[in-house]
């Protein structure tokens, strides 16, 4: 979770803040590590609120401790003046995006003696593989209209590898396990 969480107090009602709720508003900004914002959150009712601490929950949501004045809004209730308020937010969701589907197969992996490459619509031209160390050990050009290649990895050590399929404007990756 990269970027910086601001809470504080905001009394506005321009285009600053995307809902305004009246009186003094808890606000919680998100930046980026540029200090872009992200995104902005207005919490409370129409009495006085503040955010005035905040940190991370152990399943990664954010929790803002602050006080209110306000029975509406975000809020059910009051206690009489100014009452302890706690805002647990649910964590945000974090992750790889998905890759681009790898448009050749290898079977089979983990393998001995061949691994068979399907290939299925890519203009690549070469052929290599690569050991963990990122050492090319084999490379072998790729005639257009090929549909499959089948390749010899006998004289390879045990361990894992990568065949990286090298084109005009594409590189492909995928792993596979000599044993």
């Amino acid at each position: 979770m990269g970027g910086v969480y601001v809470s504080g107090v905001v009394v506005s009602s321009d285009d600053d803040i995307t809902t305004p709720l009246g009186g003094f508003d808890a606000w919680l900004i998100s930046l980026d590590e540029d200090l872009n914002l992200l995104w902005e959150r207005t919490l409370g009712g129409s009495n006085h609120d503040t955010g005035i601490s905040m940190c991370f929950a152990p399943d990664g949501g954010l929790v803002l401790a602050g006080n209110s004045s306000s029975s509406d809004g975000d809020l059910t209730g009051n206690f009489g003046g100014g009452d302890l308020w706690v805002v647990k937010f649910n964590p945000e969701e974090v992750g790889i995006a998905e890759a681009e589907p790898v448009p050749f197969t290898l079977y089979p992996n983990p393998a001995t003696n061949e691994l068979c490459i399907g290939l299925v619509g890519t203009t690549a031209r070469q052929l290599e593989v690569v050991d963990v160390t990122g050492r090319i050990v084999f490379t072998q050009t790729v005639m257009s209209g090929t549909k499959t290649v089948d390749l010899s990895i006998a004289q390879l050590a045990q361990g894992t590898y990568s065949v990286r399929l090298v084109g005009e404007g594409q590189n492909y990756s995928e792993r596979f396990i000599k044993y």
